[in-house]
């Protein structure tokens, strides 16, 4: 049963964005979404890198260090959460009367401008991003993505696509995802983190609440069935549906569930049931955590409509993101 459509809100793209700590992977992303778009781009960070290099390569007019003189016209200023408000470009901006957010306020308004898939939790938000989207792309449904590492299958972190749909990775900390209303919020789970920010573990989780309080009229939250934390904040919140994916070794079923799972060095295999329907996921990233990315991802495309044997044929030539257990 695939997902009920949403009604995104459209919001007109600027002409010409300019970036403030364009370099981190966050950032960049959205520097590629916009460029692809036609949106002139300008950007600072406080090193040369070759990320900068790369941006420069598809058009945008990237320098390290800051120079307030250089935003020119820029009709909106993108500042990452690690840019100080004291930042002497964020400052003129603001002296200029320049409309100036954060990265996810500007993601926000992206994404929200399509039906959306959002995925969340303290772990695998990475990789399940990026095996949902290598999913989608596979399947042909053209989506917009934007990750926070760069698929090793597609070679970037983020593409603006023809098609209905925007997959992100949706980040708890500073609260950025409650930017966000997705048509699907995927939650991998729900433990204690961003002490240093949040302060508590219960602050964290009335954020996880907030956002699944998100999601959109006719949607559904996809999460992690084993994890007790996650279910009652579940059973708190109530969302409009509620589909469970897990790992049952023990009999117990979910929406989704992984039987018999077999692990090796070069990853796993395991028998996904769903609605009826039976196939055999081969893996070639490694371990019961992926295993569970996997499931989540499989469980995310069944609402958008991909047959459950074409996503876990995907799957299996899934080589994860840059950097997340990455063989060298």
């Amino acid at each position: 049963m695939t997902a009920t459509p949403g009604a995104p809100a459209h919001a007109a793209l600027p002409r010409r964005v300019h970036m403030v700590g364009i370099g981190g992977a966050g950032m960049s992303a959205l520097a590629r979404l916009y460029l692809e778009q036609g949106v002139a781009v300008s950007g600072s960070d406080q090193v040369q890198s070759p990320t900068l290099d790369d941006l420069a390569r598809l058009g945008a007019h990237t320098y390290a260090g800051s120079a307030p003189e250089r935003i020119g016209e820029a009709e909106l200023v993108v500042y990452s959460s690690a840019v100080p408000e004291s930042d002497a470009e964020l400052q003129a901006a603001r002296g200029s009367r320049i409309r100036t957010v954060k990265h996810a306020v500007a993601l926000g308004e992206l994404f929200n401008a399509k039906r959306g898939i959002a995925v969340a939790g303290t772990h695998g938000k990475t990789t399940t991003t990026s095996m949902l989207s290598l999913i989608l792309e596979r399947a042909g449904l053209q989506p917009s993505f934007h990750v926070g590492g760069e698929m090793l299958d597609l070679g970037t972190s983020a593409r603006h696509g023809a098609g209905e749909w925007f997959v992100i990775e949706a980040d708890e900390f500073d609260r950025r995802f409650l930017e966000y209303n997705p048509e699907i919020a995927v939650v991998n789970n729900v433990e204690p983190d961003h002490f240093e920010y949040y302060g508590t573990y219960e602050q964290m989780r009335g954020a996880f609440a907030d956002f699944l309080r998100r999601i959109r009229p006719g949607g559904a939250a996809v999460v992690w069935g084993e994890d007790e934390r996650l279910g009652g904040l579940i059973d708190e919140v109530r969302p409009p549906r509620v589909v469970r994916f897990g790992l049952s070794d023990s009999g117990r079923g979910w929406d989704v569930t992984g039987r018999d799972l077999r692990l090796d060095s070069g990853g796993s295999q395991l028998t996904v049931e769903a609605g009826g329907e039976r196939t055999v996921l081969n893996l070639v990233v490694p371990g019961v955590h992926n295993a569970r990315n996997a499931l989540a991802a499989l469980t995310a495309a069944g609402l958008v409509g991909v047959p459950l044997a074409d996503a876990a044929a995907t799957l299996s030539d899934f080589h994860g993101a840059r950097r997340r257990l990455q063989l060298l």
